[in-house]
Parts: structure tokens; C-alpha cells; sequence
């Protein structure tokens, strides 16, 4: 296991507490006439520091003046330095604030922005390749740092991306068991893009390419083997998947495929079973009701696809699903990457983290 990069550092400039310029010292005997503060950008699980720099009429600076913050429901008071500047630190979940703050009777309002942070782990499971070799992989990359980062992450084996928002559930989502099936690993890289931006409230594994290699040779098993028919067979790639599941303590996950015209199941479907997890049938409902897709549910799992991601997952007691999209092996069929990613959000949805 290699860990890449990780991305709990600020994305954006948290104000200086030494943002004015000028050396005279501040005053502490005038009335504030102007409050000055910048918008903050920072990551989950990063402490997050907010100044507000106090000036009178004359745009001295004061010091020693206390000043009100308000932000997610809690109020925090602070006093000026000696370089006129009042700071509060902090750490919030992921999401979209806003804080008020208040001196002297003169009001101001910022925002601050906190992203999910996000990890990228290398699994040696003689699995790497670049995946760009296959063209229809390469042209279908989203615009992204961090799903560059998992394409050249591939190369040494199998990537995995962990993004945190929140103490909410904890998910798993795979894709690309089959190399040959692009359009849902096209969705899964989509995905990621879409969490670089968007606050999750909890912790979701993502693994867009299980069998890199496949992917770059645009065929369907690894060595000739169908990994989803060996999910149970210490030592594949599809075992080590499920391990990795358990021992993140996950409590629901997705698999995310593509079927071929007429083959089985043939049609964009969301799929689970009753047993022994009831949930994972209700999760598959759910999904195919929100993303307008069909849905079939199987008694038990491990009957209808014995060795499969999702039945060994749902036999550990774990709520899984599969999910379908129409599309030739080996091709991406139009609209199959966006019906893919509608279902990986409405699994994400119906699991309480977007």
C-alpha cells in the first residue's frame, strides 16, 4: 500500500494577521469605523482561522477592541492585537458558511468555504497500468487535478480515493471489475470531480478502476479471470476489495457496471437482495426510483451470482447493490456515464451524504 497525496492542506489564503501594511501602531482609544476580513477556502479536518482587521475613521488601526463572530450557530468573541487584527480558529464539516462579526456597533459578513478532504492510497495488487491507453478512456477524463492524480496513481496499482466531509456513514463505491465496462468507470471518475467541489457528510471510498490493467487493454477479466465470479477466492483482487470494505467498517456499497445490449441483466437496472441484508433491497428500490431506472431484487445473496462484489459484501452483513447501465463492452454508449453517476448519487443520497 502507498500513499500518493493527501489534501487536508487550505486551498485558499486565510488572512494574514499581518495583512496591513503600514508600521504605526495601533489605537485603542477610537471608535471602529470600518471592519475589513477576507472569504476563507479550507479543508475537513483542518483548523480554519478567520481574522477581522479594525480601523477607525482616519483607517487607523485599533487594538485591544473586541469583536462578535457568528458562524454555524455559535458565537465567539476576540480581541484586536497590536496589529489591529481579531482572529478566531475553528473547525467545521464541509459545506457553505456564513459568519457575521461585529465592533463598536459596525457589522460585516464573509463566507467560508470547506471542502471534503481527500486521501489517494495505491493498492500493489499487480494491477497497475495507464489506463489511457484506451482512447476512449483517455477522451473521456474529466477536467480535474485530483482525477489525474488517480489516472497516474493507476499506473502503480490500484488507485483508491478516500474524501471525508463529515461524521456521517461511511460508504464504498468500485467500478472497472471488468475492464471492458467504461461508461460506469467514466461515471466513477465524474464522481470524484463532482466531490472535489461538493460537501459530502460523511466518508466515501471510491475505487473508479479495481483492475487498471484490464481498463488499458479494453477487455473484460484480469488474466482471463472474471474477478465478480471470485469475490470469494482468498487472494484476487475482488477479495482483497471486500477485505478492504470490512475493514473500513463501511456501511453500504455500490458496484457500478456496465451490461451489454441483450446480455444479462440487459437493461439500466439497480439491483439487491433480501437476504440476509433487507436493506440492500430498499437502497436498490430507492436508487432505480431517483434515477428512473428498473430494479430486481434476488432472494438471497450469493444464489443468482455466486463470487460477486456485491453478494460476498451483502453475505458480511454489509447492504449492497449493483448497478447497470446499457452499454456495448468495450464502448461507451451515449448518456451511459450520466445515467451511471445518477445512480452513484442517488446511493450516495439515499445513504444521507449529499
Amino acid at each position: 500500500m502507498l500513499l500518493v497525496s493527501e489534501g487536508n492542506s487550505s486551498d485558499g489564503a486565510t488572512p494574514s494577521q499581518n495583512e496591513n501594511s503600514s508600521d504605526t501602531p495601533a489605537d485603542s482609544t477610537d471608535s471602529v469605523s470600518k471592519c475589513s476580513a477576507k472569504n476563507v477556502n479550507s479543508k475537513y479536518g483542518v483548523k480554519t482561522t478567520f481574522s477581522v482587521k479594525l480601523l477607525n475613521s482616519k483607517g487607523a488601526l485599533l487594538k485591544d477592541k473586541s469583536v462578535t463572530f457568528k458562524v454555524n450557530g455559535k458565537h465567539y468573541t476576540a480581541n484586536s492585537n497590536s496589529k489591529g487584527v481579531a482572529s478566531i480558529s475553528f473547525k467545521l464539516n464541509a459545506g457553505k458558511y456564513t459568519i457575521t462579526y461585529s465592533a463598536d456597533g459596525v457589522t460585516g459578513k464573509n463566507t467560508i468555504n470547506i471542502k471534503n478532504s481527500y486521501k489517494i492510497i495505491i493498492y500493489k495488487w499487480k494491477s497497475g497500468a495507464d489506463i489511457t491507453k484506451n482512447k476512449r478512456i483517455k477522451k473521456n477524463i474529466p477536467n480535474s487535478k485530483i482525477v489525474k492524480k488517480m489516472v497516474k496513481a493507476a499506473k502503480k496499482g490500484t488507485p483508491l480515493i478516500k474524501f471525508k466531509g463529515g461524521n456521517g456513514k461511511v460508504v464504498f463505491i468500485t467500478a472497472g471489475v471488468h475492464g471492458s465496462e467504461l461508461s460506469s468507470q467514466v461515471a466513477a471518475m465524474k464522481l470524484i470531480k463532482y466531490l472535489e467541489n461538493h460537501p459530502i457528510k460523511g466518508t466515501v471510498y471510491i475505487m473508479p478502476f479495481i483492475n487498471p490493467k484490464s481498463t488499458a487493454k479494453n477487455v473484460r477479466n484480469y488474466h482471463g479471470v472474471n474477478l465478480n465470479s471470485k469475490a470469494n477466492v482468498k487472494g484476487t483482487i475482488s477479495y482483497k476489495t471486500v477485505k478492504l470494505i470490512i475493514k473500513f467498517k463501511c456501511k453500504a456499497y455500490g458496484d457500478f457496471h456496465c451490461t451489454k445490449p441483450g446480455g444479462k441483466p440487459g437493461k439500466h437496472v439497480a439491483m439487491g437482495t433480501y437476504k440476509p441484508t433487507a436493506q440492500s433491497a430498499v437502497m436498490a428500490k430507492y436508487i432505480a426510483k431517483n434515477s428512473k431506472v428498473k430494479y430486481l431484487i434476488y432472494k438471497k445473496a450469493g444464489t443468482e451470482y455466486p463470487g460477486a462484489l456485491e453478494d460476498m459484501v451483502s453475505l458480511k452483513g454489509i447492504p449492497a447493490v449493483t448497478c447497470e447501465v446499457i452499454s456495448p463492452h468495450g464502448k461507451i454508449a451515449k448518456g451511459t456515464p450520466a445515467k451511471s453517476l445518477s445512480m452513484m448519487k442517488s446511493f450516495l443520497k439515499f445513504n444521507s451524504l449529499i
